[in-house]
């Protein structure tokens, strides 16, 4: 993953200083098909989850529920005295 730094700097020689898409690759060292992706989309993608994984999933299910504990700031919730 490049960062958003790179990315700003490509686009901006590409864009506003008018460089070639192919100049830019060769100078940044990257694949010219990602400078023009990278000039395609304002903000750089981000990974997109499709679905949880199966194995997550029973795992999250398997496991009891924890308990609140509160902040430490705060200390523990209060308990019921009566029953």
């Amino acid at each position: 993953m490049y960062t958003v730094e790179l990315y700003v700097k490509i686009r901006r020689a590409v864009m506003v200083d008018g460089r070639s898409e192919r100049e830019v690759a060769r100078y940044f060292g990257i694949h010219r098909q990602t400078v023009k992706k990278m000039c395609q989309y304002a903000v750089p993608l981000g990974y997109i989850v499709a679905r949880a994984s199966r194995c997550l999933l029973s795992l999250a299910l398997s496991q009891p529920p924890r308990y609140n504990w509160g902040t430490p700031l705060t200390g523990p919730p209060s308990v019921p005295t009566s029953l």
